[in-house]
């Protein structure tokens, strides 16, 4: 399942980020049932557990250095 159109496209980008960032800051029980399972087959993409693993990968710095924002 995609957001858009029957393809991942930035909005799945975009809700999938907004779900990432309700279950790390503790509002999960507050995203409706439907979107918990757009978030569970999101996770289950390769793109986004290559994504993880690359993030896993790097120093938390080099994600907040000043050469990485525009």
């Amino acid at each position: 399942d995609c957001a858009c159109a029957g393809r991942f496209t930035m909005a799945d980008i975009s809700v999938g980020y907004a779900l990432m960032l309700a279950n790390s800051i503790g509002l999960a029980d507050f995203v409706p049932e439907r979107l918990q399972g757009y978030w569970a087959r999101l996770q289950e993409r390769e793109g986004f557990k290559r994504a993880k693993l690359a993030q896993a990968a790097q120093p938390a710095e080099a994600w907040a250095t000043p050469d990485r924002v525009s």
